[in-house]
């Protein structure tokens, strides 16, 4: 689930791409992805980019909601509480998950929800600065440590994940993967904050503790 066309993201676009053909350009990015990936179902909002923190929040929160509903899966995969490196959208994305998701726990439908994080340990900021084309649509963000997230080894598949990465021509993908590359070890490897269970820390050691129990 996409929630913009991303029509205001022209700042990598090549010569080759006209701007007004972007919402067109992204979609077709987005199907060339999730072939490679195996997604066999996608879909794709019409909330404005770069504006996701304008929109009524009531009423994209129950339009998420209603779309989480119907293909009702058992785990949910969005940004974490910094949208990744601090972009607006991403931010509000988070959001609005986070709230759908417990609107729909109210109704005993639980599905597990992870937002996927850049650590700490990455050192983000120099490679994110490098890469910002637009400040207006970034926000300051604060990345959590490693510790607080389930690592998963994506080793395998790390080619996969590049080769979905470059299906996006319009948002210059060379520059991301050589921005992967340099995190070595790190770029075989995602992080997902778990977003809902409780998060505590005694005498520093991690505790999680589900609030709700999972069906």
């Amino acid at each position: 689930l996409t929630l913009t066309h991303g029509e205001k993201g022209s700042k990598h676009l090549p010569h080759s791409m006209a701007k007004e053909q972007l919402p067109e350009i992204r979609q077709s990015e987005e199907i060339c992805a999730a072939k490679i990936l195996g997604i066999e179902h996608i879909e794709i909002l019409d909330y404005p980019d770069g504006g996701l923190d304008e929109v009524s929040f009531a009423e994209i929160v129950r339009k998420v909601a209603d779309v989480i509903k119907n293909i009702h899966p058992k785990t949910i995969l969005t940004f974490g509480p910094c949208g990744l490196f601090g972009h607006r959208d991403h931010v509000a994305t988070y959001k609005i998950v986070v709230e759908a998701v417990k609107m729909l726990e109210q109704t005993g439908y639980f599905p597990d929800l992870y937002g996927v994080e850049y650590p700490k340990e990455m050192n983000l900021a120099y490679h994110i600065e490098k890469r910002k084309k637009t400040p207006s649509h970034y926000t300051t963000f604060t990345q959590v440590p490693a510790s607080q997230c389930e690592r998963v080894d994506i080793t395998e598949y790390y080619p996969i994940k590049t080769a979905a990465i470059l299906c996006y021509k319009s948002q210059g993908p060379e520059g991301y993967i050589e921005c992967l590359e340099n995190f070595k070890e790190y770029r075989f490897s995602e992080y997902l904050l778990p977003l809902n269970i409780k998060l505590s820390f005694s005498e520093s050691v991690f505790h999680k503790e589900r609030e709700m129990v999972h069906l």
